[in-house]
């Protein structure tokens, strides 16, 4: 049986493969500890140019790859700047290029 972390770690390498972000950061619940069972997985893309078509490729991908687990993709460049600082700040880096 696959865990939360060994999932996220699958969906990392899947967003990296698919839209090489600059960034990838877990944000919400799971980042500050606080997630229960069926907590979702919230994920922020930085530094990546994808188009709307590529996005929703993307969130396929991931959501067959999630099985049980929720996962929301957000492209934080298209939030506003209050919310970005919010991940930036409560955030966990799960990936970020060298």
């Amino acid at each position: 049986m696959n865990t939360v972390e060994e999932k996220i770690k699958k969906i990392v390498t899947l967003i990296i493969n698919s839209v090489d972000p600059q960034r990838i950061i877990l944000f919400g619940s799971r980042a500050k500890g606080k997630a229960h069972k069926g907590s979702d997985v919230d994920i922020a893309l930085e530094g990546c140019s994808v188009t709307t078509r590529e996005f929703r490729k993307l969130k396929e991908i991931v959501d067959e790859a999630s099985g049980l687990y929720s996962v929301d993709i957000i492209l934080l460049e298209k939030t506003d700047e209050a919310f970005q600082n919010i991940v930036k700040e409560t955030g966990v880096i799960l990936y970020e290029k060298k």
